[in-house]
């Protein structure tokens, strides 16, 4: 049989002796000893169970749509890091909730395991997850790559210009003293690296540089094509085939050096400056030397100059000039 209202009462002083039931007593909900469970509230006189959409927080307290109540309040499930499409539910490793599920960001769009990866440069997850690159390589696109190479040095298609190699992961340029065919490949003190080769600038094929080619018949001397030289002299001079070295110059073979120039075959030089023949004798020294038969007695004094004796006047006299006998007497 059902209670007339007047034992029922919304009012939130306490009712008048003999009334009993509140909308809000947990003890008398709705009814004289209607008692709630534990955990419940009394809500508009009926036992509810709080900590729902309907009853989050409180009596009537619902969450609004797309939310749910979680530890006694409303959360956003379709943002909420912590209860992201249900409650408790934690988006980790980088991800985000939208829209209720965990969703890795733009820049690393794949889930490897806990973690976010973007496959497409991860070296430990290049392609796939768990797919490590060996070391020097780099993840290129999903493919690993060595990255010391002249198409990705140092980076993925970092490419090096023609002409230059990849060295230690920079781009180098080859054919130099220091990288000449290769990286490292170092030419030694007084070599050049001329088509990545380290050779000497001394060769007929490489004279003084990289390809200058000495014409034939001659050779590399200190850097410069030269005629070699078929006689060579004391200071650096040097003699045709065929003559032999002088004081002053070159004579033909056969033929004496004199300070004039170069005595015929057959002639000696006498003094420095004349060339006597070989029948004759040479009197005097320097510009004062004569020829003289070889009978003659050989005269030099200050007044008369350099002069020869024939054998009847045998002695040389400075005031007779030749005598028979000696001092002219």
């Amino acid at each position: 049989m059902r209670r007339p209202p007047d034992f029922v009462t919304s009012s939130p002083r306490r009712p008048r002796p003999g009334f009993c039931g509140w909308l809000d007593d947990v003890s008398n909900c709705g009814s004289c000893g209607h008692r709630c469970l534990p955990g419940q509230s009394c809500c508009s006189g009926a036992c509810t169970t709080l900590g729902t959409d309907s009853n989050c927080a409180g009596c009537g307290q619902a969450c609004p749509p797309g939310s749910g109540c979680c530890a006694g309040g409303c959360r956003d499930l379709r943002s909420d890091l912590s209860n992201c499409g249900a409650c408790g539910n934690t988006c980790s490793g980088g991800t985000t909730c939208q829209q209720g599920f965990c969703v890795c960001p733009d820049a690393a769009p794949w889930r490897c395991g806990t973690s976010c990866r973007d496959l497409m440069s991860d070296t430990a997850n290049c392609g796939t997850c768990g797919h490590a690159c060996a070391t020097g390589q780099g993840c290129c696109d999903g493919i690993c790559t060595d990255l010391g190479s002249p198409s990705s040095c140092g980076g993925c298609y970092a490419s090096c210009a023609p002409g230059q190699g990849c060295c230690a992961g920079s781009c180098r340029q080859l054919g130099t003293n220091q990288n000449c065919a290769r990286c490292g490949d170092v030419c030694a003190a007084g070599l050049e690296c001329c088509n990545g080769q380290c050779v000497s600038l001394s060769t007929t094929t490489n004279c003084g540089g990289c390809g200058i080619v000495c014409p034939p018949g001659t050779t590399c001397q200190n850097g410069h094509c030269v005629v070699p030289c078929p006689v060579p002299c004391p200071g650096g001079r040097c003699c045709a085939a065929g003559q032999h070295c002088c004081p002053n110059g070159c004579c033909p073979n056969g033929q004496a050096c004199c300070t004039s120039g170069c005595c015929p075959a057959g002639q000696s030089c006498c003094g420095g400056g004349t060339c006597c023949p070989n029948t004759t004798a040479c009197c005097g020294s320097g510009a004062n030397g004569i020829c003289i038969s070889p009978d003659y007695s050989c005269c030099v004094d200050a007044s008369r100059g350099t002069y020869g004796c024939p054998p009847e006047y045998p002695y040389c006299d400075t005031y007779y000039g030749c005598c028979r006998n000696p001092g002219c007497i």
